[in-house]
């Protein structure tokens, strides 16, 4: 597939080449390829996949990641502010709410679809003078040499980088081409993503139900607008996105006891197989692994942007580091950095939201009675919801410099 490509890059007599090159540029690998283009670090990303349906939760430390790389004010304009959270099992009375009162009156987070996070990405890496954007574009093969790696892309144009960055997903091709395995459990269930309009307003209120086969969440988007997560066993999701848009529309609207008045389709059904997968590596020779490539988990409490996120400011942060002292950004010292500062937040998650699935999926009367105690335990003692308030919105103190907003 033949790609277009904006103007930057250093050219040679056979290809382009720069300090780093990014495989995917989705929400994380374009906010990477953005923070260290303005940072003077000279990048590539090379992306097949067009915006496919999807919703980012975006976490006030994301929120300003997204401002440090200069597309926040774009990205807003279709966000929905998230003001208040309820969480609740199924037809208990015993419920977690989360307010504007429990942030010193700021929104908890911000709900938008994943293309507009993208489409600002790549207007940012267009403005960048260090930054080239190669885009639908496949890669065919890859090597790692003594000084960098060589991906060849399926119009036979090599793209060299001392630095190469698997940004390309949960079966990231990238990652399989380095030998890297994954330790993965599969749950045999299935998240159905998908858009609808709504006639009541939804006043900034996200809801999370566990019900039976799994979480329903349903995000305000920008408008009278909702993003709907809804996760069910493999054969019921497959026949719910099987369903026409007016059956599956009754289908959600009997989840939500008409809270949000009539619902209207506004885009297609995407269905995603739900797994706790976490890489045995997050980097190998002149290799870093980010997002997806690195770990995928399933969509409870929006972890899954966030730690992308995350690892996207701890190797901007590394590899500017790095080049401003004049040493190769690819180099074994920067990885090893890598590696110990996100394997034990990445492993750390994925086990607490592998916990939260199979503790809130479970129909036996004691995990029943446990989840529910639990959350009316947190909703009912300030400082511990401050505590896990905090856990889910920000993660671990030690935030990367992105993400409290500095400059690189």
């Amino acid at each position: 597939m033949s790609g277009t490509m904006s103007r930057r890059g250093t050219a040679s007599a056979t290809g382009l080449s720069a300090d780093v090159l990014v495989i995917g540029a989705g929400v994380t690998g374009g906010a990477l390829a953005c923070a260290l283009a303005q940072a003077g670090v000279r990048v590539i990303a090379v992306d097949r996949d067009p915006p496919s349906v999807g919703v980012s939760f975006l976490s006030p430390v994301s929120r300003r990641l997204l401002e440090a790389v200069g597309v926040w004010d774009e990205v807003e304009a279709e966000a929905g502010a998230i003001r208040d959270l309820r969480v609740a099992d199924g037809g208990s009375p015993l419920f977690l709410h989360v307010g504007q009162a429990d942030t010193g009156g700021d929104p908890l987070a911000w709900s938008v679809e994943s293309r507009v996070v993208r489409r600002a990405l790549r207007r940012r890496m267009a403005a960048l003078d260090t930054a080239t954007l190669i885009a639908p574009a496949g890669v065919t093969s890859l090597r790692t040499e003594g000084d960098g790696a060589v991906v060849v892309l399926e119009d036979g144009r090599q793209v060299r980088g001392r630095l190469l960055v698997a940004a390309d997903g949960r079966d990231s091709p990238t990652r399989a081409a380095a030998g890297i395995g994954v330790t993965r459990r599969a749950s045999r269930r299935t998240a159905i993503v998908t858009t609808v309009a709504h006639g009541s307003p939804h006043e900034g209120v996200a809801c999370e139900h566990f019900l039976a086969g799994g979480p329903l969440a349903v995000l305000p988007l920008a408008g009278d607008r909702s993003a709907i997560l809804w996760t069910e066993d493999e054969e019921r999701a497959a026949t719910l996105v099987g369903l026409r848009d007016d059956a599956f529309l009754t289908e959600l609207a009997r989840h939500l006891d008409g809270r949000l008045g009539r619902l209207r389709s506004l885009g297609p059904r995407r269905a995603d197989p739900l797994v706790v997968q976490v890489a045995d590596r997050h980097v190998g020779r002149r290799l870093a692994l980010v997002g997806d490539a690195a770990h995928a988990v399933p969509p409870v409490a929006g972890q899954g942007v966030t730690l992308g996120l995350r690892d996207a400011a701890i190797l901007a942060e590394l590899v500017v580091e790095t080049s401003r002292l004049g040493l190769d950004v690819g180099d074994s010292p920067l990885l090893a950095r890598y590696q110990r500062r996100r394997r034990g937040d990445t492993v750390a998650t994925a086990l607490l939201i592998d916990g939260v699935m199979r503790l809130f999926t479970s129909d036996r009367a004691l995990p029943r009675l446990g989840r529910d105690i639990g959350l009316a335990v947190v909703n009912a003692l300030p400082p511990l919801k401050q505590l896990c308030l905090r856990r889910v919105l920000e993660g671990p103190a030690d935030l990367p410099r992105l993400m409290r907003g500095e400059a690189l």
